[in-house]
C-alpha cells in the first residue's frame, strides 16, 4: 500500500481489512455454500475506501454494540473484538444491503499522506 498515507494508517486499514474479510469468512457463511467475497479499493483525496460485498447472511456490523472492556486480560473472552478494531481503527463505516448482498464500507481520512503533502520526500 505505497504512497497510501503514514505507516500507522497503512496498519490500521489493512488490519481492519483483514478483520473484516475474515468474519465474512468465518460467519457469513455459515451453514450455506461459500459464494464470493469482492474488495473494492478507492482512493479520493486524502480518503482511503473500501468496500466489501458478499452474498453470505445479512449482517449490518455498525449495528453491533460496542462490547464492556473487561476488567483484565484474564476475564476478557477471546474473539468478538475484531468490530471494535474497525471501529478505532477506521474513521467511517456504513452498511446496506442490496440485491442480496451485504455492502460494508470502511473509510480512513489519511494523514501524512504524500500525494498531498509536498515537503515529504515520495
Amino acid at each position: 500500500m505505497a504512497g497510501v498515507g503514514s505507516i500507522g494508517d497503512t496498519m490500521k486499514i489493512q488490519t481492519a481489512a483483514e478483520e473484516y474479510f475474515i468474519n465474512i469468512v468465518k460467519h457469513g457463511y455459515k451453514d450455506m455454500e461459500p459464494g464470493t467475497i469482492i474488495v473494492k479499493l478507492d482512493k479520493i483525496d486524502s480518503t482511503m475506501i473500501m468496500t466489501f460485498v458478499d452474498t453470505g447472511h445479512e449482517f449490518d456490523p455498525a449495528s453491533i454494540p460496542t462490547p464492556e472492556t473487561p476488567e483484565s486480560v484474564e476475564k476478557a473472552k477471546i474473539g468478538g473484538q475484531g468490530i471494535v478494531i474497525i471501529r478505532e481503527f477506521m474513521d467511517e463505516i456504513e452498511y446496506h444491503r442490496e440485491d442480496g448482498k451485504n455492502h460494508f464500507t470502511m473509510k480512513k481520512h489519511l494523514k501524512n499522506d504524500p500525494l498531498h503533502n509536498q515537503e515529504e520526500d515520495i
